[in-house]
């Protein structure tokens, strides 16, 4: 299991069901759900200015890119340029309810982002996932 996960989608109930869908295909120990990239990255902002505790970074993140304020694509821009430093070891799975190819495409272009799922994730897909090799270095 992964030791920590997280989720950022704007969507409460989402969250929630996808927080149950990780925890029944056994993806990882705990689950954090943030409804907002800015809240996510006052996160990592706190942590980069209190420790380098690895036991508080996650090392998967799904990312949801339509959200008011700051989008998925906003997000992980601002990560990349502001995080990936202190936090190399975090990777991405982006969520989407579209399939547009252009959004596929352009997110697996970024080095950080492993893959990209349609939404809504099922547990047999996360089961999949942790048995794949593209993220079997988390474990």
């Amino acid at each position: 299991m992964i030791d920590l996960v997280f989720c950022i989608d704007d969507d409460p109930i989402a969250s929630f069901i996808f927080g149950l869908t990780i925890k029944k295909s056994q993806l990882s120990k705990e689950f954090v759900a943030f409804n907002s990239s800015v809240e996510a990255l006052e996160y990592f902002e706190t942590q980069k200015s209190i420790s380098n505790d690895e036991q508080s970074i996650p090392r998967l993140i799904f990312l949801d890119l339509e959200m008011p304020e700051m989008d998925g694509w906003e997000f992980l821009i601002a990560f990349n340029s502001q995080y990936s430093n202190d936090f190399p070891n975090v990777r991405f799975i982006v969520l989407s309810s579209s399939v547009n190819p252009a959004d596929i495409e352009n997110a697996m272009s970024i080095q950080s982002v492993i893959d990209f799922y349609q939404k809504p994730l099922k547990v047999d897909k996360l089961i999949e996932l942790k048995n794949s090799n593209a993220i079997k270095h988390l474990f």
